[in-house]
């Protein structure tokens, strides 16, 4: 699956192979094989993603064929925006 991730300065393309799938989408493997049957389905999943806060670790590639870079996904990490934002106000505190 593909999917654009942007972290406020830009975006990019990234590329997730199986678990990961499953883990970003929270489905099982026979619940995802079903929006090739019907792709309509997946909209109420797109939404529920959409806008998400992760951290995706990985490696970047250059795709030649479209001159672009890519990211290809090895973990993806749930992140709670308040943690972050404490961590961050910590961090200037000091």
């Amino acid at each position: 699956m593909n999917v654009f991730f942007d972290d406020g300065t830009g975006s990019i393309r990234v590329v997730c192979f199986r678990e990961l799938v499953k883990e970003l989408l929270n489905l099982e493997e026979e619940e995802i094989a079903e929006f090739r049957e019907n792709p309509g389905k997946f909209e109420t999943i797109r939404k529920n993603i959409l806008g998400k806060q992760l951290i995706i670790v990985g490696r970047v590639s250059k795709n030649e064929m479209f001159d672009r870079l890519e990211f290809t996904a090895q973990r993806i990490l749930d992140i709670d925006p308040r943690e972050v934002a404490e961590e961050l106000i910590k961090e200037v505190a000091v």
